[in-house]
Order: C-alpha cells, then sequence, then structure tokens
C-alpha cells in the first residue's frame, strides 16, 4: 500500500492517518497493526500532527471582544475616544449605539470600522474574534 501524507492524526500521536488513492485511512499507533509496525521498522516517516485551523467564529458576546482587545492593549476607552471623533454627529451615535450591543457579528460595519481605526488587519481580527471565542 502506497501512503502519501502519513501523519499523526491526534496530538497525543495514538491514530494515524494516511492518503490512500483517493480515500484517507487512519490506523492506531498499535504494534500489532501493520501499517503501525512499517512506521516502528523505518519504512514510512510520519509527519507531525497538525492542530486543526480554528473557525472564524460569526459572532462573539461584547464582553468576549473587549477581553480579547485587551490582550492587545486597546482598552474600552481607547474604543469610545475614537468613536468620540467621528465628526457626523449620527454616524457616532450610531457607532456607538453598534459598540454598545451585547453581540458583536464578524462582518459588521462597526467590526470593519474598529479594524481600520486601529489598524488592524482582516487577519488580525479574525484572531481577534478566535481568541474572544475561547474567554
Amino acid at each position: 500500500m502506497n501512503f502519501t501524507d502519513l501523519r499523526w492524526a491526534d496530538a497525543g500521536m495514538t491514530i494515524l492517518s494516511a492518503s490512500v488513492d483517493d480515500a484517507v485511512l487512519t490506523f492506531p499507533a498499535d504494534e500489532q497493526n501493520r501499517h503501525y509496525a512499517a512506521v516502528l521498522a523505518g519504512e514510512l516517516d510520519v509527519a507531525a500532527f497538525l492542530p486543526p485551523t480554528p473557525q472564524v467564529p460569526e459572532a462573539v458576546r461584547r464582553y468576549q471582544g473587549l477581553i480579547a482587545l485587551l490582550g492587545i492593549g486597546i482598552t474600552e476607552q481607547a474604543i469610545r475616544d475614537r468613536i468620540a471623533l467621528i465628526e457626523d454627529p449620527v454616524q457616532r451615535e450610531m457607532t456607538r449605539l453598534r459598540f454598545e450591543q451585547p453581540e458583536w457579528r464578524r462582518d459588521s460595519n462597526f467590526i470593519t470600522w474598529g479594524g481600520a481605526e486601529f489598524e488592524l488587519s482582516a487577519a488580525q481580527v479574525d484572531q481577534l474574534f478566535i481568541d474572544a471565542w475561547s474567554v
């Protein structure tokens, strides 16, 4: 059997996975398993476990977002100060209301505005949502 992309399928190194033709085969790290025996005999090289890429949540609670922002040095007051600088009173009030909503959506105008105001890339904003979700 010709394996490609043979790697550990879990962080505990108890399961391996490999591509075989158009299928994915998983098998235990058990000396009784002939595929694992080939690994032990040095006939097959095993790549390191790659944890799955975390998904960016669509929304987080406001408090989660504030805690994640605090982790990169952006305080609630800093956000309020930026909102206060918006010249148009209607836009300023709408932004304040969006800021105070109990849920922040990743695809919202407020998040786009905040990312631009604090010079955060889309990838940085995505990571903040991932970090916030774990709070």
